[in-house]
């Protein structure tokens, strides 16, 4: 059971959609040597396959693409000849 309630959330909110399609068989249990001391067993658990970002509905693209703003025009001034 988890410990605390902020770990149930992130469980269900931040980690679950991550999972996918996969019904179950998410998470590896490994056993390990035991604990020097007590003698405890003690295992190692992972997740199967890697977490990967819940896809994102993208907004839908607008047909006309976006148009550029005109470039600013630039004129060469050039220095007005004297009359003699």
């Amino acid at each position: 059971h988890l410990q605390t309630v902020s770990s149930a959330h992130k469980l269900v909110d931040e980690i679950a959609p991550k999972l996918g399609g996969r019904d179950s068989g998410h998470l590896r249990i490994e056993k390990t040597t035991n604990r020097r001391g007590d003698n405890a067993q003690m295992a190692r658990v992972s997740f199967v396959d890697d977490l990967k970002e819940a896809p994102v509905a993208k907004p839908a693209a607008s047909k006309a693409p976006a148009k550029k703003a005109p470039a600013a025009k630039t004129t060469k001034k050039t220095p007005a000849k004297e009359a003699k």
